[in-house]
């Protein structure tokens, strides 16, 4: 199997990478949620009946109320083992947005940030998996 596909016998996740003004958005999750507190990009599980772009244009809408608006471009993947113990592949992509409107944030998280990409690097609450992630913005 190549990458960036689902994988058999795994839970897919899709990830949005927002890009306004050369700025990546990160959301921090509510401190009453699963690991509260931590900075992510609005993510989401893909839904039994969903394929991965529907799933992700669904998700950016609940998450922070954003329509995404045109290509979505697969840029990086990861896998890892959820909090329920499932096999879970992560496949992020870039996608462009209506960006005249604004971030409207659902109880999941608390707090957003455009994060400028030339300061990645120097951002103390992002972990490492999210800076590399940032980092493969195609530009």
């Amino acid at each position: 199997m190549g990458k960036l596909e689902n994988v058999p016998g795994f839970r897919t996740v899709v990830g949005a990478l927002l890009i306004k003004d050369n700025a990546v958005l990160f959301v921090r999750r509510s401190k009453n949620n699963f690991m509260g507190g931590i900075y992510e990009l609005p993510s989401g599980k893909v839904e039994k009946n969903e394929n991965n772009v529907s799933a992700l244009i669904r998700e950016v809408k609940e998450e922070v109320g954003l329509e995404v608006t045109g290509d979505l471009k697969p840029v990086h993947e990861f896998i890892y083992t959820s909090q329920s113990g499932k096999n879970t592949k992560q496949i992020t992509y870039q996608c462009t947005f209506n960006k005249s409107s604004d971030v409207t944030l659902s109880e999941e998280h608390d707090h957003y940030v455009w994060v400028p990409l030339s300061d990645i690097d120097n951002v103390d609450f992002l972990d490492e998996k999210m800076k590399e992630i940032a980092k493969s913005v195609v530009v």
